[in-house]
């Protein structure tokens, strides 16, 4: 059984105990595993959303607990180095896979795929730049996840670019002038 299956089969559980009449005592087994069961497909399930031109299209429902998926999987790769870029450790590894936060599980985070050689990576003095960088970590990763601070003795950061990616991943680099360009 999954993390979140256990979860709410011990939260049926909790309802069944603290709500008798609504079952009879043969059912109460039955009636938490379907209860569990039947909750679990729904928070999985496909569902139908509109594209922008109102057609209907087929989008993974976004998950309410962190979707269990495996190390080599592209997004549990971009979830692992905005960890490491945010200076918190690497995620726990069961059995080959990692639990991937809701919030990680968009095209920006993905975008850190596709970050230079490390040696090619900027130091940011500009506090915008910083700024935007601890709000794309704050909006990425749990509240829970303790991080190192991203700024070393100089009160800089380095970064594979100089703004953080934008929601469509989009990546953007500052200019000498300091218009940004692609």
């Amino acid at each position: 059984m999954n993390p979140l299956a256990a979860i709410i089969d011990d939260a049926v559980a909790k309802v069944i105990a603290e709500q008798p009449k609504l079952f009879s005592d043969d059912g109460r087994k039955r009636a938490q595993k379907i209860l569990t069961k039947k909750i679990v497909r729904e928070l999985t399930r496909e569902q139908a959303t509109g594209d922008d031109d109102g057609a209907p299209t087929t989008a993974a429902a976004e998950p309410a607990m962190p979707a269990l998926i495996d190390c080599k999987d592209p997004r549990a790769q971009a979830y692992c180095r905005l960890r490491e870029l945010a200076g918190a450790v690497r995620p726990i590894e069961y059995g080959g896979k990692i639990y991937l936060p809701a919030q990680a599980d968009v095209t920006a985070v993905r975008a850190l795929n596709d970050w230079p050689a490390k040696e090619q990576w900027i130091a940011i003095f500009d506090k915008r730049m910083i700024a935007a960088w601890m709000e794309f970590f704050a909006a990425h990763l749990p509240a829970d996840v303790a991080r190192r601070s991203i700024l070393d003795p100089a009160r800089q950061a380095l970064m594979p670019w100089s703004w953080p990616p934008a929601k469509n991943g989009k990546i953007y680099e500052q200019a000498l002038d300091e218009e940004l360009v692609t």
